[in-house]
């Protein structure tokens, strides 16, 4: 088959998702065919290589297996992306946790976020919570991906300027400092994030927290696994705890007895059994 071909051949697919799931320990058959098939096809189209060459190359090199899981993987974010979302965990969600933590005498909330790209999604929740002047409330914030070079850039946090165009310019200016043509976000910032490699498809390690954002992630996955992963979100989510996903996304019929939804335009959830934020 010519390189240059839309068309991918089915045991081109079927090798590369035995030699994926093989090397790297990464399940292919859980994503949606067609979204992978087109980022595979692009990723030999570039190579430039006819797809049996690029299969052995595939096979030899801990590099090029490294790549391809790049190019498999979504990494497009900015600061604040979808600001309506953001403006509701400032004025709603995050204000809500704050509240109960003060009332059962916490010290801490944990919140994760998934799929967390260059870190502009976890950063961003981070900004949120020191404008809102918490105290001594701290907020920990696990971000995983699956990408490791995706990881190794947000720890850095240098971005490029397209990346903070939704960043209030007192925000920029108070936690911000330029470098490069770009902007570092402050160590204090930086300090409430840890970043992690995890596969959402490793349903045995979903840690405890009161605030889950997965947006824009799960439409990627087939309806078995977006079923199991909202299970869990369920069991993880502590009482009272919150879920955001994208606005593409919505919780699947299997799982939508587990969770109340509390506002569907911004698509928040909320585990059964438990209040509202207004409560």
């Amino acid at each position: 088959m010519s390189p240059t071909s839309s068309e991918l051949s089915v045991a081109t697919y079927e090798a590369v998702v035995e030699l994926l799931l093989r090397h790297e320990g990464l399940d292919l058959s859980s994503y949606k065919d067609d979204c992978i098939r087109r980022r595979l096809s692009a990723h030999i189209r570039q190579s430039g290589l006819p797809e049996w060459s690029w299969l052995d190359e595939l096979e030899r090199s801990a590099r090029e297996r490294s790549a391809l899981l790049e190019a498999l993987t979504i990494h497009v974010s900015e600061f604040f992306r979808d600001p309506e979302t953001f403006a509701y965990l400032s004025h709603t969600l995050l204000p809500c946790l704050m509240e109960r933590a003060r009332t059962q005498g916490r010290s801490s909330l944990r919140a994760w976020s998934l799929g967390c790209a260059c870190g502009e999604e976890p950063y961003s929740l981070a900004l949120l919570w020191q404008d809102l002047d918490p105290g001594e409330l701290k907020l920990e914030i696990l971000a995983t991906d699956i990408s490791e070079l995706a990881l190794e850039k947000a720890s850095q946090a240098l971005y490029d300027p397209g990346r903070l165009q939704e960043v209030p310019p007192e925000m920029l200016e108070a936690f911000f400092l330029p470098e490069k043509g770009g902007y570092r976000l402050c160590p204090q910032t930086r300090a409430m994030v840890r970043f992690e490699q995890r596969d959402i498809l490793n349903l045995e390690n979903f840690p405890e927290v009161d605030l889950i954002l997965c947006r824009n992630l799960l439409i990627y996955l087939d309806r078995d696994h977006q079923d199991a992963i909202e299970e869990r979100f369920a069991r993880a989510l502590k009482k009272q705890g919150f879920l955001v996903l994208g606005h593409n996304e919505s919780l699947g019929p299997a799982i939508s007895d587990r969770f109340e939804c509390l506002d569907r335009h911004h698509r928040i959830y909320q585990p059964r059994s438990t209040r509202s934020p207004s409560d």
